[in-house]
């Protein structure tokens, strides 16, 4: 597997936002700009959680996205 698929693999796989915990608490904000509109429904629990566990104390998540409910 080239390096490109291994990306193209991991990114697509949940279990590896587990395996990673250097930025776990330790950054002062998350954006996500036109971002959670691409999660599955299913999965959206998940990523936001993930979003909320790499953020210090009182850190932001700050996000900006399409509303469906206007036909974007």
């Amino acid at each position: 597997m080239d390096a490109e698929e291994n990306k193209d693999t991991s990114l697509n796989n949940s279990s590896s936002l587990g395996e990673s915990k250097c930025c776990t608490g330790g950054v002062d904000f998350v954006t996500l700009i036109f971002t959670l509109s691409a999660v599955p429904l299913h999965r959206m629990p998940a990523a936001i959680r993930e979003c909320f566990s790499v953020l210090k104390l009182g850190g932001l998540l700050l996000f900006r996205d399409y509303d469906k409910r206007v036909g974007f």
